[in-house]
């Protein structure tokens, strides 16, 4: 059986400045080992007669004359008092009770009622209740809706919730209403009700010369926007996660029972990635100085910010050092391509990038500018070449835009400007769209072949299923798209498809204000540098993954291969292959190599 500990209480009295109990009123309970605080509180309320916590009393005991009695305030400092009780008698270490001076802002602020239904008193003005919709929040003193913070206590409906502070949402007005009746019965204080309405309701103390007053208000819409806005804010910080409104009202109505109508919920999410992200024209304040901290914890790389004759934004370009170091290493082939902005103020985003040795995307340069137009893309290629400056046999690939071709035929006038097949090939399937399964097989073939003579096979046979393509692909230039009359070496980039898969990885980010634009591509590059320095570091054979996988492959189809003696000193490679283009159903490829002794 549990045993039980007899206490002696002393009430009513106070300390002296020797830390001396005087003038108390003598008393006596019985606890068990187990007993909590909770327990001797509700046995303290028992003797003295009003409601005990922690707030209202304070409990001590002292171990030794004239020394800082010990205070009991949590279950730890309760049991260390009940071992030493255990072993004395019932009158060593008496519990000493004192009762807190309180006005009634501290009372409200902090006091924890009981748990009970009881009826207000006649001198508490009761409000009438009002059928209300919207929250309502506490607000003390001259409080402004716009600097609502959500308080950890979320959404109350609990009409016996413990305390009131500032910064609660109660679900109704008359939730509200209980939880201060009941806190006022059980603390013994009164007030008097000032204003009630559907919108307001203010309580002042019943003294007319105490000065306490307590207010609450209804939340307006923005202030409703806000307080769900700031509770889904983890849910947006990250672009790449899609929470739509619908996903907030269903959150919402789930974890507070509140149902949100879809333009409210849409209106919340604009609030949260406002308090996540701010305003979005505040992005653009912050632009110089993010790109200097660029150029400071980057040295070597290159900013610049563009702006309008009256001072507005027009473009920003970023190149970082890495990119500019690596670019010596990588391919000659640079590929640009323009993505348009979902931000509140749109706008475009042109990417220019590279391959490296091991075929990874290296991203160049980036802007963002007003549109895809002639001044902004030759703005961009202007400031990529006073950056990488040009290579021997360097190329650019992109999209047939106009601009494009305009300011390349400008800025670098010497460099020859390739088209991407993936585009191309659908601007003939747009215009021709009769033949274009014959014609696709063919186009790709013909675009990719080696020698000016297969070219001119492929292009015959285009010819004969319908001569408008052959007329039309001549007056884009054979040089710009196919190998075989091609003034560079391509690389085997005949698309621009490194840059489409930029603006894949960058797709959720273009929803973000023009700094969290920048500052996410500028990560995202960081991410891809070091994974790919990894890989090539943990790459045990002389090519990359990709291109050692490759030249396997092709060493597996060259022994089929048989050599003939063509000259005395040419030989010629047989390569005998299916495939089934147009009219052509057997194809023998000869390719004829000076003899290397």
């Amino acid at each position: 059986m549990e045993e039980e500990i007899v206490i002696l209480v002393q009430h009513s009295g106070g300390w002296d400045n020797e830390h001396n109990f005087n003038n108390f009123i003598v008393d006596g309970l019985t606890l068990k080992e187990s007993s909590n605080l909770d327990t001797i509180l509700d046995e303290i309320t028992k003797i003295l007669g009003i409601y005990a916590s922690m707030d209202t009393i304070e409990i001590k005991y002292s171990v030794k004359q004239n020394y800082t009695p010990m205070k009991i305030y949590n279950d730890r400092s309760l049991r260390w008092y009940l071992d030493l009780k255990r072993k004395s008698c019932f009158t060593d270490f008496p519990l000493c009770k004192t009762l807190k001076e309180k006005n009634c802002d501290e009372i409200l602020s902090n006091s924890i009622p009981n748990n009970s239904t009881s009826n207000s008193s006649q001198d508490m003005q009761l409000v009438q209740r009002v059928q209300l919709t919207q929250s309502l929040m506490p607000i003390h003193g001259n409080y402004s809706r716009d600097e609502i913070e959500i308080d950890e206590d979320g959404i109350i409906d609990n009409r016996f919730h413990k305390y009131i502070k500032e910064g609660q949402l109660y679900m109704k007005k008359e939730i509200l209403q209980d939880v201060v009746n009941h806190i006022a019965i059980k603390e013994n204080f009164q007030f008097k009700v000032k204003r009630s309405s559907s919108t307001r309701y203010y309580l002042v103390c019943v003294d007319d010369q105490c000065s306490w007053y307590f207010k609450s208000s209804s939340l307006n819409n923005s202030s409703i926007f806000k307080f769900v806005g700031g509770l889904i804010t983890s849910n947006v910080d990250d672009p790449k996660t899609i929470y739509t409104p619908a996903d907030i009202q269903r959150d919402i109505r789930k974890q507070y029972g509140v149902d949100l109508n879809y333009m409210k919920a849409w209106r919340a999410k604009e609030k949260a990635l406002e308090i996540l992200r701010g305003k979005p024209r505040d992005s653009y304040r912050k632009l110089p100085s993010y790109l200097y901290m660029v150029r400071h914890t980057n040295p070597g790389s290159v900013t610049r910010l563009e702006k309008a004759e009256d001072g507005r934004f027009l473009y920003a370009y970023v190149a970082l050092y890495a990119s500019i170091k690596g670019w010596e290493y990588c391919m000659p082939v640079v590929v640009v391509d323009g993505s348009f902005l979902k931000a509140a103020y749109r706008g475009t985003i042109l990417t220019a990038c590279t391959q490296d040795a091991a075929g990874k995307i290296l991203p160049l340069a980036f802007a963002v500018v007003d549109s895809e137009n002639d001044a902004s893309w030759k703005w961009f290629l202007e400031k990529i070449r006073e950056t990488y400056g040009t290579r021997e046999g360097m190329s650019i690939v992109s999209d047939r835009h106009e601009s494009i071709l305009n300011a390349t035929s400008v800025v670098y006038p010497g460099v020859p400007h390739c088209v991407c097949l993936y585009h191309l090939w659908g601007n003939v399937k747009k215009n021709f769209r009769k033949h274009h399964k014959i014609l696709r097989k063919i186009f790709f073939v013909m675009a990719n072949a080696y020698t000016t003579e297969e070219f001119d096979q492929y292009m015959a046979e285009t010819y004969r299923i319908d001569k408008r393509v052959k007329e039309y692909l001549f007056d884009i230039g054979y040089h710009r798209w196919s190998i075989a009359h091609s003034n560079v070496n391509r690389f085997m980039v005949m698309t621009s498809n490194i840059a489409e898969s930029v603006n894949a990885a960058d797709k959720e980010a273009r929803d973000l204000p023009i700094y969290d634009l920048l500052d996410y591509l500028m990560k995202m590059i960081g991410r891809w540098n070091n994974t790919n320095r990894n890989e090539a570091i943990a790459t045990g054979t002389t090519l990359s993954t990709k291109y050692e996988d490759l030249m396997r492959e092709k060493m597996k189809e060259s022994q089929g291969m048989t050599f003939m003696i063509a000259e005395d000193d040419m030989w010629s490679i047989c390569v005998k292959g299916y495939a089934r283009v147009g009219n052509f159903k057997w194809m023998l490829c000869r390719v004829s190599m000076p003899w290397l002794l």
